[in-house]
């Protein structure tokens, strides 16, 4: 599952949230197993082709680099509105990004200003 989502859009902030609150435990129409392989796995595999470094994203496996959303299934739930499009999803526990915790017990863990921020952006061509 990705997101064409805009900067100020709710799904910015919410799409994942959205899917595993609502979609998942409220209505059943689809299970946490497959929710979690549509909003990792099948994203990273479609983008393989377009960048190798993929080939080590959204996956749990040896020597593959630990972006991680640590969530309670029974809270997750989207809170952004298009008032308040940052607001911050409920039930988000810790979140790693290459094995760095970024939030920790639900709150957002400063970095310092000296401090390069974990994780990198990744570049590829995209080819039809």
């Amino acid at each position: 599952m990705g997101s064409d989502a805009l900067r100020g859009h709710p799904r910015a902030a919410g799409s994942c949230s959205r899917v595993l609150g609502h979609y998942v435990r409220e209505r059943g129409i689809i299970t946490l197993m497959e929710a979690i392989r549509k909003m990792s796995l099948l994203p990273a595999q479609r983008l393989e082709s377009a960048s190798s470094q993929m080939k080590t994203r959204g996956r749990i496996c040896k020597d593959a680099i630990a972006d991680l959303c640590i969530f309670d299934p029974m809270t997750i739930k989207d809170c952004a509105t298009y008032e308040q499009p940052k607001l911050p999803s409920q039930g988000i526990i810790h979140v790693l990004i290459n094995g760095t915790f970024v939030v920790r017990n639900s709150e957002l863990v400063t970095i310092d200003k000296d401090t390069k921020p974990p994780g990198q952006a990744i570049r590829g061509v995209i080819r039809n």
